[in-house]
């Protein structure tokens, strides 16, 4: 929580948000996310958004999970 804040208070956009975190779906199943963002201000309305997306990485997480046994 503490990244993303520091991202939002960031008005050049220089600073982005990026995480991966578990979480339970509505069937009760927990996936892997990732979530990346940044804030950016439009100078002529004064205004700021804050862009980013949201990543379903269930697979590349059990990819990864994968070589790391086989390498053990």
């Amino acid at each position: 929580m503490e990244a993303y804040i520091k991202a939002k208070k960031d008005r050049s956009g220089k600073i982005v948000y990026d995480q991966e975190f578990r979480a339970m779906t509505k069937k009760g199943e927990y996936r892997w996310f990732r979530t990346t963002g940044r804030m950016t201000e439009e100078k002529k309305e004064k205004t700021a958004t804050f862009y980013g997306m949201l990543m379903d990485i269930q697979m590349l997480a059990k990819a990864v999970n994968n070589i790391k046994m086989q390498q053990a």
